[in-house]
Parts: structure tokens; C-alpha cells; sequence
């Protein structure tokens, strides 16, 4: 081993979300004076839409590797996105866990992004975000649902 190998040090500088997702955006939903905005990540513009959870203690960049793999092998949109009380999402009532209102969140974000129409949903969740994509499924808050993964879901 030379010098130099033995005393290079690996590069652990960020890397850009651009390098992985089209777009970046704050989405604001609720009433005009008590607005909740969350950081969602897009990519792709056609197919299917993948809503991607994150599990707790981690963000939509969790997402990052996985999005840029399934965008170049199938067809389909993905919308990667902070839940509550993470990553740069930020809400009036941080501390407010429930399946009920976090679920809510991501029907929200959906009704501002795509309307009241929006194109087939595939949940995706790791950990507790596999335990929201199946409590928003279960209770058909979004009506255009045709599939849910969970990953190591934690209750």
C-alpha cells in the first residue's frame, strides 16, 4: 500500500438530492392561517405513482438510491416525502404521531400535488412508514390505491 492510499480518507461530504430525484418541493396543505408545509421529492412524469414512507428517525432521502433504480426499470412516478416531525417538514403540532393524523398528511400532500383524481398509488413504507402506507390503505384514504408495501413495519 503507498502513502498516499494510506492516507487518503473517503469522502463522506453530501451528496445532492438532484442526483437521484427530479424535483424538490414544499407542499403546504390545511387553512390558510395554520398551514403544515412538507418536503416531498418527484420523480418521473408518467405511470403509476409510488408514495414512498420513510421509517422513523430517517427522511424522504432514505429513498434516494431505491428511487433512482426503480425510475430507470419501470414506468411509473415517485413521490418521496418528510413525514411529520422529520427531515424538513414543518408543522404546527410536531409532536403529534398519530396513525390517524399522519395518514392524513399524506392524503393531503396527494390531494395538493395531483387534485382529486390523482393516477394508481402504490404505498410504499419502511418501519413506521410501513405502518402509516397501511393504516392510509386500510382506510381508503386515497381512493385511487392499487397497491401497498410494507417493509419491515413496526406497529
Amino acid at each position: 500500500m503507498s502513502t498516499s492510499e494510506a492516507c487518503s480518507k473517503p469522502d463522506y461530504s453530501p451528496v445532492s438530492w438532484r442526483e437521484y430525484f427530479d424535483e424538490m418541493e414544499d407542499v403546504s396543505v390545511g387553512a390558510d392561517d395554520s398551514r403544515d408545509v412538507f418536503r416531498i421529492y418527484k420523480a418521473g412524469n408518467t405511470g403509476p405513482l409510488l408514495v414512498l414512507l420513510h421509517g422513523g428517525g430517517h427522511s424522504a432521502l432514505s429513498w434516494a438510491v431505491f428511487t433512482r433504480v426503480i425510475a430507470s426499470k419501470v414506468n411509473c412516478r415517485v413521490l418521496s416525502m418528510d413525514l411529520r416531525g422529520h427531515g424538513e417538514t414543518l408543522v404546527r403540532q410536531a409532536d403529534d404521531f398519530s396513525t390517524q393524523t399522519m395518514s392524513s398528511d399524506i392524503a393531503n400532500v396527494i390531494g395538493v400535488c395531483y387534485g382529486e383524481t390523482p393516477p394508481p398509488i402504490v404505498l410504499i413504507g419502511h418501519g413506521v412508514g410501513g405502518a402509516i402506507a397501511v393504516y392510509t390503505a386500510s382506510n381508503m384514504l386515497l381512493t385511487t390505491t392499487v397497491g401497498l408495501v410494507a417493509i419491515d413495519v413496526v406497529e
